[in-house]
């Protein structure tokens, strides 16, 4: 086996380099893009420390086909317009964070799946955030998580301001949603107060609906 893999690295040297960067492809696609998608998240988290912004709220964005960042960036302030401070800082700050991999066929998951599946898992475990956006896909997920069911789950891609903004198909459907609260939650509590505008974003994006 030892002698198999250094002759096939000596013949890869061998190579021309256009046919080398193709080897490498072919080997290391899976890995490439796992690190590549691992630096993108380390980066956003830096930024996010970097800045130190004190989010009155923040809602995770996870769909199996990612959306375009000015779509994320019209989501987030359309959220904003119809938010409150919170942390009582003087200003309203919204951050809406999008994460993607493409979980629609069941049980063929990569790296990138298993990554991002990972950070959806810690974040459900920590019960730190109220309210996500999701794709059908992982609207399943969230509900596998609350057996006796999510608290709110608003279909906003029918609303159409967001379906012509972000140029939605009629079989692509985004959904808010908001989680059932904590346990051992107390008033006056930063994170009741998170949960409590959640809430009254999922009845801004209901009473739309109804229009």
């Amino acid at each position: 086996m030892d002698k198999d893999r250094a002759e096939a690295k000596k013949m890869a040297k061998e190579l021309p380099f256009k046919e080398k960067v193709k080897h490498f492809w072919e080997y290391y696609k899976n890995h490439t893009l796992l690190v590549l998608f691992l630096a993108v998240m380390l980066i956003i988290t830096a930024v996010q420390c970097a800045q130190q912004i004190d989010y009155d709220l923040e809602i995770s964005l996870y769909t199996s086909k990612g959306l375009l960042q000015e779509n994320v960036d019209f989501l987030e302030q359309t959220i904003k317009e119809q938010s409150y401070d919170i942390n009582d800082n003087g200003v309203v700050d919204i951050g809406v964070f999008q994460y993607f991999a493409d979980i629609s066929t069941p049980d063929v998951y990569d790296e990138k799946v298993e990554a991002v599946l990972s950070k959806l898992q810690a974040e459900l475990s920590s019960n730190r955030w109220p309210a996500y956006i999701v794709d059908e896909y992982y609207k399943e997920i969230l509900l596998k998580a609350f057996p006796d069911g999510v608290k709110t789950s608003v279909e906003i891609s029918q609303i159409p301001e967001i379906k012509e903004e972000l140029k939605l198909g009629d079989d692509e459907k985004l959904y808010f949603v908001v989680l059932p609260e904590y346990e051992g939650k107390e008033d006056g509590d930063e994170l009741v107060k998170k949960y409590g505008l959640a809430e009254k974003l999922a009845e801004y994006f209901e009473n739309l609906l109804k229009k």
